[in-house]
């Protein structure tokens, strides 16, 4: 293997590692705007939030 051919399949696995962090992150990202889109319901009906309360810190 030369040189070159060496470099190549390091640098096509470089980019592999890094296709798969973006990957990582997007799903990350995903998860947190699913979780902040459920909370903001929540917040928007007093119900819920009263039984999160109860629920959570036994008013």
């Amino acid at each position: 293997m030369t040189e070159i051919q060496a470099k190549a399949i390091v640098e096509m696995r470089l980019r592999q590692l890094t296709g798969l962090e973006q990957d990582k992150l997007r799903a990350e990202f995903e998860e947190i705007m699913k979780t902040i889109a459920d909370l903001k319901d929540i917040l928007e009906n007093e119900e819920d939030v009263i039984k999160l309360l109860k629920t959570n810190w036994l008013l």
